[in-house]
């Protein structure tokens, strides 16, 4: 592997060891401890271009600041330059930019261009996935996509771009219900649900399309604090007070 300067990224919240442009290794600070964010080794790692499923080959460009990622994808009718980066925003928010652009004279056909985020996702075992994260939550909508990754230990990765993404893939196990690890789509051709953004499947002559992820670590978010003020009492029919709603006997007769 080539040596290219600062692709070991450290801040007080953060520690982004992104040699040749994936997460190789991943820290985040979670409430006063930084810790480890399990990563995926396998077919399914990442950050990393996929186009139309297919991993595109990077390789570091060198530049006075933070590497950058680069390649080319030509094939299917596409000619394609991608590129990839990883910084520290000053709100303490890793910062992942992900850009691409058709490098033809002519508009692409319809296709899929998704950034494969690795996060080891795939809750095999107690104990061992008391750690893990999994994409409770994303969701798109016309000009963005939010969401969160959290925990069964309670930490919490909040995720949002700054541009639209046309919809988001979770890779899961054949036949079963485990995640390996998602993906946000850029562009995705195909019939979409009415609230995500439409069209985003193809780019024009010379069209670059630059997309931003930003990722904040909470801490134990299942630390709730009672109300202020409290909630009123509630009035209950005889059928429908506590204790008769938890009692199975009572909800069947109902």
């Amino acid at each position: 592997m080539e040596n290219v300067p600062n692709e070991i990224l450290r801040t007080p919240d953060w520690l982004v060891d992104h040699r040749g442009g994936r997460l190789r290794r991943l820290h985040a600070r979670f409430g006063g401890a930084l810790c480890g964010v399990p990563m995926r080794r396998d077919a399914y790692a990442g950050m990393c271009w996929l186009i139309d499923g297919a991993e595109v080959p990077l390789s570091a460009v060198r530049r006075s600041g933070r590497p950058v990622y680069t390649g080319r994808f030509s094939a299917n009718g596409l000619a394609l330059a991608l590129s990839l980066s990883y910084a520290v925003d000053k709100a303490g928010r890793l910062t992942v930019s992900a850009a691409l652009q058709n490098e033809a004279d002519t508009a692409t056909p319809p296709f899929r261009a998704s950034l494969r985020l690795g996060f080891d996702t795939f809750l095999a075992q107690y104990p061992d996935y008391n750690d893990q994260l999994f994409p409770t939550l994303l969701r798109c909508e016309k000009t963005h996509l939010w969401g969160y990754f959290s925990s069964p230990s309670g930490r919490l990765l909040a995720l949002f771009t700054d541009a639209p993404t046309a919809s988001y893939t979770l890779d899961y196990e054949k036949n079963a219900q485990g995640i390996f690890t998602a993906s946000l789509d850029l562009l995705q051709p195909g019939r979409l649900p009415a609230r995500h953004p439409q069209g985003l499947d193809r780019l024009s002559a010379g069209e670059k399309r630059p997309g931003t992820s930003r990722f904040c670590p909470w801490g134990r978010f299942m630390a709730l604090e009672p109300s202020n003020p409290p909630l009123p009492q509630r009035r209950f029919c005889r059928c429908c007070t506590p204790a008769a709603i938890r009692s199975p006997r009572t909800r069947r007769a109902a």
